[in-house]
């Protein structure tokens, strides 16, 4: 008896997030409908067959045309029934990398944000940012996590 598995019914959905610090220490956030207007550090959905890192680099171009070159995984965040995602019903692995684009200056959002903004990494309490997003940028101040160039 085969069993029909619905879109993020049955497992939680695997996903990726990208912290792009540019030269003047200003991290890129997008801001979309689908976080309920809230800026958000910039992601998406891994899919099968690509590494995490190449959903990363997929996702990253995909969603502000930014070409990543290096990357190494931050923290795990999960999200489980996000109020303040636009379905609350879902239930998602983020796994969140630092991350360094070939270039900063060339960011151009898809049709799934309306606007970005780099800020600094001091006034993300100040800022309209989703909680998940204000926590793994908390965790580049961990003094564990030694930082690459």
């Amino acid at each position: 008896m085969s069993m029909m598995r619905l879109k993020g019914e049955e497992y939680p959905e695997p996903g990726v997030a990208g912290i792009i610090i540019n030269e003047d220490n200003l991290v890129l956030l997008t801001q979309s409908q689908k976080w309920h207007d809230k800026f958000a550090l910039p992601g998406g959905h891994m899919r099968k067959g690509e590494s995490m890192f190449q959903s990363l680099q997929r996702e990253m171009k995909e969603e502000t045309n930014l070409d990543i070159v290096s990357g190494d995984l931050l923290c795990v965040e999960e999200l489980m029934y996000p109020e303040e995602y636009y379905d609350s019903g879902r239930h998602f692995i983020i796994f969140i990398f630092r991350c360094r684009p070939k270039a900063y200056n060339q960011v151009r959002l898809n049709d799934e944000a309306y606007g970005y903004q780099w800020l600094p990494l001091a006034d993300i309490d100040k800022f309209p940012l989703t909680e998940w997003s204000k926590k793994a940028i908390r965790r580049l101040n961990d003094p564990a996590i030694a930082h690459f160039e």
